[in-house]
């Protein structure tokens, strides 16, 4: 759980809190870091700007638990659509590309926010290897279908997904509106050809 508190009397609520995130994240998805207020989030919340500080140091400690949410959130569902082996492989691949997919188009503010910053991109670093590791058997059983890798070394298999994540992420993260979509749209076809290629 994220949740870095000011030392206040206050006792927190975890209901006021997941509240509180969930607005941060529709907020700081919409209007960016930095046209989003802690009054902001506040009134969308329903809550007094200073309920926020019960919760959150200030603005960027609640930004980085916003984007740790969604990560967690995205880890979470993707290991949910690639976990199950009973599933077709290429129906579990479909599905964890339209996890991605609808997380980036609720997410590209935040996206943007987190490469604009030097310091955030360790955050982005350290979430991208927590999702590539946990990704790594449902993309290592892939290979073993087709799904085209360079070697069958694992290290070396992480370091490709490492790769290619972080370039879609970069790219994604370059361009807004159409611009956007047709990227979105080039990766969704890449994915779709290479899934093409997978035996039965």
């Amino acid at each position: 759980m994220c949740c870095i508190l000011n030392g206040m009397s206050r006792i927190p609520d975890e209901d006021k809190r997941r509240r509180i995130l969930q607005v941060s994240l529709e907020a700081f998805g919409e209007l960016g870091y930095k046209r989003t207020t802690i009054k902001c989030i506040a009134d969308r919340a329903g809550i007094a700007p200073g309920s926020i500080y019960t919760y959150f140091h200030d603005k960027d400690a609640l930004f980085l638990c916003a984007i740790t949410e969604i990560w967690d959130r995205f880890s979470e569902a993707a290991q949910e659509a690639a976990g199950n082996q009973q599933i077709p492989y290429r129906r579990r691949a479909e599905t964890l590309f339209q996890i991605a997919e609808n997380l980036m188009r609720r997410s590209h503010t935040l996206l943007t926010g987190i490469f604009s910053v030097p310091e955030r991109r360790d955050l982005l670093r350290k979430n991208l290897d927590k999702t590539c590791r946990s990704l790594l058997p449902f993309f290592e059983e892939g290979r073993a279908l087709g799904l085209a890798f360079v070697g069958t070394e694992p290290s070396f298999m992480f370091y490709q997904l490492k790769i290619v994540l972080s370039g879609v992420l970069w790219v994604l993260a370059l361009v807004d509106g159409p611009g956007f979509e047709a990227e979105l749209q080039q990766v969704r076809t890449a994915w779709n050809r290479e899934l093409d290629k997978l035996a039965p």
